[in-house]
């Protein structure tokens, strides 16, 4: 993206430059209208950024788009993902099966399951960008017998 916006500030440089030594002779009104146009330009190209939390929240929309419910992995699905711009949290929405989907099983082992999720959140090279920004996680496993029973919620 930024190579992007590199070569379209080099060309509006270079066209404002070459504007200015071809103007010396012509009217006053030519160099209005050629500076006003550059101008426009560079303002369009530096609009068209979206912040990380727009970026974040488009990410999360197009992932639960494409891929969920995702297919049962470890006896887990995921079935969405959400971002709450406010408070920069992603708020993944799992489901446990088979073995997995029992409380007393999670409620044993809810350590375990807390320091793996951090783990592999902290290793994806797909949400580093969004630590580094500031982004908090959020886990909340369902029980896949039983939807409105919630399991597991964890965040960090």
């Amino acid at each position: 993206m930024w190579a992007f916006h590199s070569f379209f500030l080099t060309f509006a440089y270079n066209f404002a430059m070459k504007t200015f030594y071809q103007c010396q002779f012509k009217t006053m009104t030519t160099i209005k209208q050629n500076i006003i146009l550059v101008c426009a330009t560079l303002s369009l190209l530096c609009s068209c950024q979206e912040s990380i939390e727009e970026k974040a929240a488009r990410y999360a929309k197009e992932y639960t788009r494409k891929y969920c419910p995702t297919p049962i992995l470890n006896h887990t699905r995921t079935d969405s993902i959400t971002v709450d711009k406010a408070t920069k949290t992603f708020n993944y929405y799992c489901s446990f099966f088979e073995i997995m989907d029992s409380a007393e099983i999670i409620d044993a082992n809810k350590e375990n399951i807390t320091k793996a999720l951090m783990t592999d959140t902290r290793q994806s090279t797909e949400t580093k960008v969004y630590q580094q920004a500031g982004f908090h996680f959020q886990y909340i496993f369902h029980s896949g017998k039983n939807p409105e029973k919630i399991l597991l919620q964890t965040k960090f």
